[in-house]
């Protein structure tokens, strides 16, 4: 069978399966609330009581829903949860000329602002945490932590993973290896994590492409935050980063990362089973990480 048709029946048999990840994404869509800022609408949702929690998603909403188990994870622990759906993303209405880092950092200030949050605990996903590095370098007493997800903002693994041999995979992995292999090297995701969800997951990425893809990719701008050398980050910080299969909490790649993490009070967290989505593929672990990290900076309310 070609790459290209090995590729179009991997299509069809994970949409045949994917039931449950399609609900996931509209599970989300609980009348979210509005605020308007230049003329624009940004959606939100905000629930729970307690310590305020801003998530801020990926450069996209793939799976919208993917956070309704951390968000009530959050709330069950006793946190108030504030999830934007950022500009041009979602419902929100798009800058009207181009997003940037700057642009993102500042609706997301004004919403906080608006809201009359102190001293808030950010989570980022990806581009989200980038989204979080700036906002803490532009009002440092505002942030009480940070929880980054898998971004290069503050660390991750994934270079290092693309150029881990095949051979640390476990039987599992090896095995879904072989059945993805040809797909993935066809979507040029060849040192990907193999697992059916992961797949779906970068399938889903690629069909759910807009034409209109202007609206979430952001450009660089003079006013993005300057990113100071060595450990700049004074805030208690979270960093996951996947292993994609192949590298684990104990592995040397993993203590070289750690190192390198731009905070005094840092933790590194390796989720080996899990592509980029590790809050949406291992949810129990990611969730009881997070409220552990909470609960250890004195944050419990």
């Amino acid at each position: 069978m070609s790459t290209k048709n090995h590729f179009f029946v991997t299509l069809f048999t994970l949409a045949i399966a994917a039931p449950n990840f399609v609900r996931a994404a509209d599970s989300v869509q609980d009348r979210p609330s509005v605020f308007e800022i230049d003329g624009r609408k940004l959606y939100y949702r905000d629930i729970g009581t307690g310590l305020p929690v801003l998530i801020l998603h990926g450069a996209r909403l793939i799976v919208p829903g993917s956070w309704d188990e951390t968000i009530d994870a959050l709330v069950g622990g006793g946190y108030r949860v504030i999830y934007p759906q950022r500009a041009g993303r979602g419902k929100s209405d798009p800058h009207p000329v181009y997003l940037s880092l700057a642009r993102d950092t500042r609706d997301m200030w004004a919403l906080a602002d608006h809201l009359k949050l102190k001293k808030v605990v950010l989570i980022g996903h990806s581009q989200g945490a980038f989204v979080a590095r700036d906002m803490v370098l532009n009002r440092p007493k505002d942030v009480l932590a940070i929880v980054s997800e898998d971004s290069d903002s503050f660390g991750t693994l994934k270079p290092y993973a693309a150029r881990a041999s095949i051979d640390r995979f476990d039987t599992e992995d090896r095995a879904s290896y072989e059945k993805y292999q040809e797909t993935l090297r066809f979507v040029g995701r060849s040192t990907d994590y193999p697992s059916d969800y992961n797949v779906r997951r970068i399938l889903m990425s690629r069909q759910s492409r807009p034409a209109n893809d202007w609206k979430w990719q952001q450009v660089p701008d003079p006013a993005d935050a300057r990113i100071p050398e060595g450990r700049w980050c004074k805030v208690p910080l979270l960093v996951f980063t996947a292993g994609r299969g192949r590298i684990r909490q104990s592995d040397p790649e993993t203590g070289e990362l750690a190192k390198k993490l731009p905070a005094a009070n840092a933790r590194l967290v390796v989720v080996t089973k899990s592509g980029h989505g590790i809050h949406e593929e291992q949810p129990g672990l990611f969730n009881r990480e997070v409220l552990t990290f909470l609960k250890s900076i004195g944050s419990q309310p």
